[in-house]
């Protein structure tokens, strides 16, 4: 009832105000996404990789724009910020992709070489991973652009994935 109270009460709107604009932003939604990753794996029943303290503090990460914010129109920029519109990505991944939108073959190739499932997941198809790498990857929906109804969709599935991993423990 606690866990419930709190999650409706603060972290729903204090993920809504995470923007990928700001440092402490950026920093906030990268946090999420690590514990997505684990959550998710926890959730799995991964081996590996199911605990945060596996990602905390751990280099070698960047949060992506899965649509740059550089390409995006004016009218996106409310969404084009948000924790739907991020991944977490290698970081020598991520520098070699630059600002490639999100539908090129180039930056689909990239997500898909990620080591990190839930960004995996973004353009995971049905031949895609076995055994438990499988069961994260559909836990999210795959995406073929990035608009105001997938970064929606792709918050709540990463939301729903943390909050079912609280209340398994």
């Amino acid at each position: 009832k606690r866990l419930n109270h709190y999650w409706e009460s603060e972290f729903i709107p204090f993920v809504d105000k995470c923007s990928l604009e700001t440092v402490t932003g950026r920093g906030n939604i990268k946090t999420i996404l690590r514990m997505c990753e684990a959550a998710a794996r926890f959730n799995a029943r991964g081996h590996e990789g199911i605990y945060f303290n596996h990602y905390h503090g751990r280099q070698g990460f960047d949060v992506d724009h899965l649509q740059p914010e550089s390409l995006s129109d004016e009218g996106n920029e409310h969404y084009i910020q948000k924790i739907g519109n991020a991944a977490l990505l290698e970081t020598e991944i991520n520098r070699s992709l630059g600002n490639v939108p999100f539908e090129t073959d180039k930056k689909k190739a990239g997500l898909k070489t990620s080591t990190v499932l839930t960004t995996r997941a973004l353009i995971h198809s049905e031949s895609d991973g076995h055994g438990y790498n499988r069961k994260v990857m559909d836990m999210f929906s795959s995406v073929d652009q990035i608009n105001e109804e997938s970064v929606k969709r792709r918050q709540q599935e990463i939301l729903s994935v943390i909050k079912k991993s609280l209340e398994s423990t």
